[in-house]
């Protein structure tokens, strides 16, 4: 997806160049000064998407380590590492105004909410034990 974003971004800076060079008259002028406007939405989106991608890869990377490569070995040490991925991921989505979907949220909701519910009475069993 990447890819395809950045061919066509520099596919229309290349064509909006050509363009501005073309340019006789006021009309033509005031033609791709619009377009330089919405070219620059274009950009932006871009911009905004390839820095979401670059900081999910180090949040990634991120969660790779502290499962699988050097896992803490306390668990208050674990708990608050994933907490500053889970956080980090959190900010990330709203910089970058990114969220779920209604529809995927309506299907997993009530599941994940269940889960939710039986992980944290085990949790609190064991501390009041």
């Amino acid at each position: 997806m990447a890819r395809g974003e950045t061919i066509k971004i520099t596919t229309i800076s290349i064509i909006f160049l050509i363009l501005l060079v073309q340019v006789k008259d006021l009309k033509g002028f005031e033609l791709i000064f619009s377009q330089t406007l919405f070219l620059f939405e274009f950009i932006f989106k871009f911009l905004k998407f390839r820095h979401f991608k670059t900081q999910v890869e180090l949040i990634y990377d991120e969660i790779y380590n502290i499962f699988i490569l050097s896992p803490p070995k306390e668990e208050n040490i674990f708990i608050a590492r994933i907490l500053d991925c889970t956080m980090n991921y959190e900010c990330l989505k709203y910089f970058c105004k990114i969220s779920l979907s209604s529809r995927i949220f309506e299907k997993y909701n009530p599941t994940l909410s269940k889960e939710w519910d039986i992980i944290y009475h085990k949790k609190i069993e064991t501390l009041t034990n």
